[in-house]
């Protein structure tokens, strides 16, 4: 497991990593890292890792009883090999919402995983650099947050700012 300390580790690293040496890291990270979740973060990789937070979330809410996750099956590869895993999970993902009872949960969660394929431009990488991987793990831990934030602390982020 990923704990909070070592995200925001891993964010501090990528975030000097970028300021301090952007002529090797700007064409893969872009721009620095935020505190919580960045929907239009133009790293492919901080996408792929919202999407595998998005597609683990499908899961449970399509199977109650889940023997082991996405994650606990996926995770590694996915950030390693995201080519080879993605669409063997994309697939997996279209039955598990066709199980989910509540058909409106269904069409959101469809939508958002829309959204962020948008964000790939097209294409899913073979490989993933140490620092992709990085941004991969931020991009899966921030959504994952997002997705356990109470509705109240989002509407109050909404109002102030």
């Amino acid at each position: 497991t990923v704990s909070t300390a070592r995200v925001a580790l891993i964010k501090a690293t990528l975030n000097r990593g970028l300021r301090l040496r952007s002529d090797h890291y700007r064409p893969l990270i872009h721009q620095e890292f935020a505190v919580s979740l960045d929907l239009d973060h133009p790293s492919p990789a901080y996408q792929l890792g919202r999407l595998f937070a998005l597609l683990e979330r499908i899961q449970a809410e399509a199977i109650n009883d889940i023997n082991a996750s996405i994650a606990d099956r996926f995770l590694g590869s996915a950030m390693g090999a995201p080519g080879l895993v993605f669409p063997r999970l994309l697939k997996l993902s279209h039955h598990h919402l066709a199980k989910m009872e509540n058909r409106g949960r269904s069409v959101n969660l469809d939508k958002m995983k829309d959204e962020i394929i948008g964000h790939l431009d097209g294409a899913l990488p073979r490989t993933q650099t140490l620092e992709e991987q990085g941004a991969f793990i931020l991009g899966y831990h921030h959504q994952r947050a997002e997705f356990f934030r109470k509705k109240s602390d989002a509407a109050a982020l909404t109002v102030n700012v």
